[in-house]
């Protein structure tokens, strides 16, 4: 059943609609029948029924159109004529304070039902990406504060961190203050002071470990030994004799500088006499040798060591060891064409007359110089609104200057569509990703107090975004109705269940807040009416009641009429060519 509804976008629409105005309309409806309030009709959508029934003296029916809902209390307008079966139960009978309640209890029951999704998610388990570096950028800030490849953050000031997103949150935190972190390195804890940065949360760190891909400089003794010009390391070790004993397995570039950095052990360097390599070559793409072909097959070399090799790896590491042997990274080194590319752009670009090619080594960037992966993505990043970049490169040791025409994207935002631009070549092996972790509540109780925690948390994240809509910080273009809900529904339901219940959380906390706006015509429109009638002391008359509603509805008039162009403007006249 859940099945059928995630994979049918129309079945996910209805769906996520239907939950929503049940909720919120149930929690009304609840309250009133608890305060013996008389129940004309309870109705999911409005417009012509579909189908009703009777129960009791109350109708239960669903409308045609399904953009709302609403629960029907005798007596609630000033001028309605009230049904014999109701006479003596109408609204206006009841004491203020339970008329208030039954108004709060619809906005409530959504806040219950994000409450409720987001434990249900916690006793489900979210697999979550672990705060795990995987590249330290050099004299970064988290260089600076001695964080290395493979640290863990559990603890960055005064927050708890349990995964990627809430590192990158604390670091947000402590942009510009200095702050301890507590990290977990090779089941050690370590305490390190993070100094302040310029404001922008950035520590210098990439989720996402470095293949051991690296290649071979010309007329180095790599090269004079027969290793090809690009290959993967698989296997290492140290020994003094010249044969293997027992091979240390590396699938990760910083496992092989840690297993190499044990030569500034003074009784392990006066040991060793030989580096031992296994590895399999990098082919280059659609090559005759990669076609169709399985991982090359794994190859070994074995490498005398000098005294003065020894030395200079004991005095700074075994990187630079292998430096010294003619083996560097390729992190920016070009390994093929993107994967982001669609098949007519992969074709086009192959066609192209100035082109990159496998093996070539990027150097700079609109002439400023690369030092690393991480400077990579930040250039990227920074010139993502560029239609061409102009690249240096290294190629069979000789420089190239090339201008590389990059692809277009839209990229839909809630304000609207935005064009930006990718690089059309994949520079360097792709991260390794850590494995996820799954975040599970550990029972009932825990998973309830998660999903409320959560639904505080991200309510006040949504009043933070709606008050800034008020002042101007957020740009009204980010206001959307039943469009931009049904657009949402559908890519969350495609991502799966987690991401669609989430999504089901999160509107339901904004129809929590909206709700509460004091305009008339929404539940905190009524509130307001009410807390009126306590200062008057009796009933309001009912000309002023009548002319307050109309405001409101010219009010929500006018949203709605916003919002739905912001919808049509955001989706139609982006899939007709009109926003760029």
């Amino acid at each position: 059943m859940l099945e059928m509804i995630l994979q049918n976008s129309v079945v996910i629409i209805l769906f996520t609609l239907g939950v929503l105005i049940f909720i919120h309309e149930l929690g009304h409806y609840l309250v009133g029948v608890m305060f013996k309030m008389g129940v004309i009709s309870f109705s999911i959508g409005f417009g012509p029924k579909i189908f009703s029934w009777k129960r009791k003296d109350t109708e239960f029916r669903l409308g045609l159109i399904p953009l709302g809902g609403y629960v029907q209390f005798a007596g609630a307008l000033p001028h309605e004529q009230v049904p014999p079966a109701f006479v003596g139960r109408e609204i206006y009978r009841k004491p203020i304070w339970q008329r208030a309640l039954m108004v709060l209890a619809g906005p409530v029951a959504n806040l219950l039902l994000a409450g409720g999704v987001f434990a249900l998610i916690a006793w489900l388990g979210v697999p979550t990406s672990p705060a795990i570096v995987g590249v330290v950028a050099p004299d970064s800030r988290a260089a600076r504060a001695g964080i290395q490849v493979a640290d863990e953050m559990i603890q960055y000031g005064q927050r708890p961190i349990r995964s990627w997103a809430d590192m990158v949150a604390a670091a947000q935190q402590y942009a510009t203050v200095a702050a301890e972190a507590t990290l977990k390195r090779q089941d050690q804890i370590h305490k390190v002071i993070i100094e302040p940065g310029d404001g922008d949360g950035k520590l210098g760190i990439i989720y996402g470990f470095l293949a051991p891909l690296v290649v071979v400089q010309p007329a180095s003794l790599a090269a004079e030994l027969g290793l090809p010009p690009v290959f993967k390391i698989r296997g290492i070790e140290l020994t003094s004799a010249s044969l293997w004993s027992a091979p240390e397995p590396v699938r990760l570039w910083h496992e092989v500088v840690r297993y190499l950095d044990r030569l500034q052990d003074p009784a392990a360097a006066a040991t060793v006499g030989y580096l031992h390599l296994q590895y399999v070559p990098q082919l280059q793409p659609d090559s005759p040798e990669d076609q169709g072909a399985a991982e090359p097959q794994l190859r070994s070399v074995s490498m005398k060591l000098t005294a003065q090799q020894v030395q200079q790896a004991q005095a700074f590491g075994g990187e630079q060891l292998l430096a010294q042997l003619g083996i560097s990274p390729a992190q920016l080194m070009v390994v093929g064409v993107s994967s982001r590319l669609e098949a007519a752009e992969m074709t086009e670009l192959q066609q192209g007359l100035d082109t990159l090619r496998f093996g070539d080594v990027i150097q700079e960037v609109n002439g400023e110089v690369v030092r690393d992966m991480y400077h990579w993505y930040e250039l990227m990043l920074a010139h993502a609104q560029q239609p061409t970049i102009t690249v240096l490169v290294q190629r069979d040791g000789h420089s190239h200057l090339i201008d590389i025409t990059q692809y277009p994207r839209r990229q839909q935002r809630p304000e609207g569509a935005e064009m930006h631009y990718i690089f059309p070549y994949q520079v360097g092996e792709s991260l390794i990703l850590p494995p996820p972790l799954l975040q599970r509540a550990s029972g009932v109780l825990a998973s309830l107090h998660t999903g409320m925690s959560d639904a505080w948390r991200y309510s006040y994240e949504i009043m933070r975004s709606l008050g800034g809509m008020v002042v101007g910080a957020v740009p009204v273009k980010a206001l959307g109705g039943p469009i931009l809900i049904a657009q949402v529904a559908r890519e969350s339901a495609a991502r799966g269940l987690v991401t669609y219940l989430t999504m089901l959380a999160l509107i339901s906390l904004n129809l929590f807040l909206i709700n509460l706006v004091p305009i008339p015509v929404l539940d905190g429109g009524q509130l307001v009416l009410l807390g009126m009638e306590a200062a008057r002391g009796g009933r309001l008359p009912r000309v002023f009641v009548e002319k307050y509603q109309a405001i409101g509805f010219v009010l929500i008039l006018a949203l709605i009429i916003l919002a739905t162009y912001n919808d049509v403007s955001r989706y139609w006249l982006a899939m007709i060519g009109g926003a760029e």
